[in-house]
């Protein structure tokens, strides 16, 4: 979660609403941030919103939950890369969502490669389930909340120092 924290309360950033600021006895783990240029996060903020807002991603997630077919797997490169197209003017994310993207060509072409071997062979090793578990996490990194994370970890702005 990205958040802002004023008066014992926290608002989510990307998800919108306030949860009070509680500390437990759990270990709570912070990535470190520094400010990268005046504005950085009104720029990656402004554009995750008006993402979340006008895209959703959920036509990509129900493509990818359907049964491997040739024609599924090229619907959901198709929807991925209508998704890409939206994001093309967003500056502070679209690279990081090109990058999602080529993940997800990447996998496609590998479970249709082993969807072509097992309609030869009549054999289901598994393997295919298995790259669709990769290719369903590949689509999780176009989240909007993904797409933040990337970008703000690509800029510096957050992570281990």
């Amino acid at each position: 979660h990205l958040g802002v924290v004023a008066k014992g309360l926290i608002t989510w950033v990307l998800e919108g609403g306030q949860a009070p600021l509680m500390f437990d006895g759990c270990t709570q783990v912070v990535l470190p941030w520094r400010c990268v240029a005046a504005g950085w996060d009104s720029v990656v903020l402004c554009e995750v919103k008006a993402l979340r807002e006008n895209y959703r991603i959920s036509r990509l997630t129900d493509l990818a939950q359907e049964p491997a077919s040739e024609a599924g797997l090229r619907a959901l490169c198709n929807a991925a890369d209508k998704f890409v197209a939206t994001v093309h003017t967003q500056r502070a994310i679209a690279l990081v969502a090109h990058s999602a993207r080529a993940a997800i060509q990447s996998h496609a072409d590998a479970a249709q490669k082993l969807l072509k071997e097992t309609k030869m062979s009549g054999e289901h090793t598994g393997k295919l389930e298995v790259q669709m578990d990769a290719l369903r996490l590949a689509i999780r990194r176009l989240q909007p909340k993904s797409l933040a994370a990337q970008e703000l970890l690509s800029s510096g702005a957050i992570g281990v120092r």
